[in-house]
């Protein structure tokens, strides 16, 4: 077991070390889902559904509106946007 645990904590280290170079070490851990599930999602089109957004597997145990607040803060910090006239539809930000 503790070879196991040691290669996690190698693999923590690792998406540590990642979220510091992409900017995102300082968000919250709901914050760091959300983003995580709107590239997940992302398609060809670019936009991500915010139901389709809730439904993800990373999103499991939050409760809607902190996911909305998590919107919210990503998109103050240009993290995200929202993606064209549709309301609820967000896109990885392109600035």
């Amino acid at each position: 077991m503790s070879s196991i645990l040691r290669k996690i904590a190698q693999l923590q280290t690792l998406l540590t070390e990642m979220e510091e170079d992409i900017g995102i070490s300082d968000n919250s851990t709901i914050e760091k889902r959300v983003l995580l599930a709107i590239a997940d999602l992302n398609d060809d089109s670019e936009r991500v559904a915010t139901a389709d957004i809730m439904n993800h597997k990373l999103i499991d145990g939050f409760s809607r509106p902190t996911v909305f607040r998590a919107l919210t803060a990503l998109e103050t910090e240009n993290k995200i946007e929202k993606a064209g006239p549709i309301r609820g539809f967000y896109s990885l930000s392109t600035s």
